[in-house]
C-alpha cells in the first residue's frame, strides 16, 4: 500500500482524476490494486521512490494511461502482459533490476538456464562483465594496432638507411612540386591583372 494516509480519501472518489505525479517522494511498499479505479487517468509518476512488489494488474486497466513513469524503484517480477504497458518504452522501467518482460529483457525463467545444475537456484546473466571485456580488449587491440603500425613504419626508417633516404626525398620532392605549382599560379593570376 502507498504510504499516505488513503484512509482521509478513497480511490474510488477520484474516477476523473487524469494525472498522478508522486515521483521524489520516497514512497515506500508497493501499488495499491485500488488505482486501478482512477479510470480517466492519463498520466502517472511513481519514479525516484522506494516502490517495490510487482507492478499490479490494474494499472494495466487503466485505458487511458498515455504517460507512465515507474523507473528508478525496487519493482520486481514480470510487466503484466497482453497491455498497454508493453508499448511503453524501456526507460519507463529503468532502474528497476528485478524487473523484467517486455520491453525489457525475458524474465529468468524464460529463458535457458546456464548456471545451474538443478535449473531452480539461476540468477539472471549480468552483461556488464561482457561490455567491461569488451572495452577492455578493444582498448588493448588499439593500442598493441597503433604501437605495431608506428615502429613498423617508423622502425623501418630507422634501422633502413634507403628507405629513409627514399622517403625524406619524396617529401622534398613533394615540397618543391607544390612550390612551383603555387608559383605558377601565382604568375598565371599576376598575368591577369
Amino acid at each position: 500500500m502507498l504510504p499516505f494516509p488513503a484512509q482521509q480519501w478513497e480511490w474510488k472518489d477520484m474516477p476523473r482524476l487524469v494525472s498522478l505525479n508522486l515521483s521524489r517522494n520516497s514512497l515506500v511498499g508497493s501499488i495499491t490494486p485500488e488505482i486501478g479505479q482512477l479510470t480517466s487517468l492519463e498520466v502517472l509518476d511513481l519514479s525516484n521512490s522506494h516502490l517495490s512488489g510487482e507492478i499490479h494488474e490494474s494499472i494495466a486497466a487503466l485505458s487511458s494511461l498515455s504517460n507512465l513513469d515507474l523507473s528508478n524503484n525496487h519493482f520486481s517480477g514480470e510487466i503484466p502482459k497482453g497491455t498497454q504497458l508493453q508499448g511503453f518504452s524501456a526507460s519507463v522501467y529503468a532502474g528497476n533490476p528485478q524487473l523484467c518482460g517486455a520491453p525489457l529483457s525475458n524474465c529468468s525463467w524464460d529463458q535457458p538456464h546456464h548456471n545451474s545444475t538443478r535449473g531452480d537456484n539461476t540468477t539472471p546473466h549480468d552483461d556488464t562483465d561482457d561490455d567491461k571485456m569488451f572495452i577492455v580488449g578493444l582498448y588493448v587491440s588499439v593500442v598493441l594496432g597503433f604501437i605495431i603500425g608506428f615502429w613498423g613504419v617508423c622502425g623501418t626508417l630507422v634501422l633502413k638507411r634507403s628507405w629513409r633516404n627514399a622517403f625524406f626525398q619524396f617529401f622534398d620532392d613533394m615540397k618543391d612540386r607544390f612550390y612551383v605549382m603555387v608559383s605558377l599560379s601565382i604568375a598565371k593570376y599576376k598575368r591577369r591583372l
